[in-house]
């Protein structure tokens, strides 16, 4: 396996990486080796992420659905020219087959290829009305923060199947990965940053 981790991995809030004053080992669960160190973050740093993603849920939401679907797909395909890479990171942090590694990693762009796309569809409704003269109309309106907590046996999947939605509506979120399988959360931030959707 060519995987090799940084010394350590930050929590991503407000567009940077952010180290924490405590972090915690991550260890193949096959061999018990350290395969990399994680930020452990506390209440400040959770009130941080969630004070970041409040600021910016306004440009967010004020973005058409055709630019966020734009930055969705950009994600994607960052996670595809990244396959191999992050699939060393979900072996060595969970043990998961390589085989499996690399169908997680392209099932998690199948989920944001079908919510970009999805959120280009929010269409509103005009609902009759028991009123003469009048209509009740219906409008899709992002709500603001979304907070994701994802398991350890789809680290990168299951991020992107709570992300993508979030995203494509016009929300930020938050996103707190399994202690287990922190690494991959990373590795899929990383693909986030470089696709610009900041």
């Amino acid at each position: 396996m060519s995987y090799e981790q940084p010394v350590e991995a930050g929590c991503y809030i407000d567009a940077e990486w952010v180290s924490t004053p405590a972090t915690f080992e991550v260890t193949n669960p096959a061999t018990g080796d350290v395969v990399g160190v994680a930020a452990d973050a506390g209440p400040e740093v959770a009130t941080a992420a969630i004070g970041a993603a409040h600021r910016a849920v306004g440009d967010w939401a004020d973005s058409t659905a055709e630019s966020r679907a734009v930055v969705i797909r950009r994600i994607s395909a960052e996670l595809l020219a990244e396959l191999d890479h992050i699939a060393d990171i979900i072996v060595a942090e969970q043990g998961k087959p390589r085989g499996q590694a690399l169908f997680e990693v392209r099932y998690a762009t199948q989920w944001l290829d079908w919510f970009a796309e999805e959120g280009r569809r929010s269409y509103g409704e005009v609902i009759p009305t028991h009123i003469p003269g009048k209509r009740l109309i219906v409008q899709q309106k992002p709500l603001g923060v979304a907070v994701a907590i994802t398991p350890w046996n789809f680290p990168v999947a299951m991020i992107a199947r709570k992300l993508a939605p979030a995203m494509a509506a016009g929300c930020t979120i938050v996103v707190k990965p399994a202690e287990q399988t922190p690494l991959s959360a990373v590795a899929l931030f990383e693909a986030i940053d470089r696709a610009g959707a900041t």
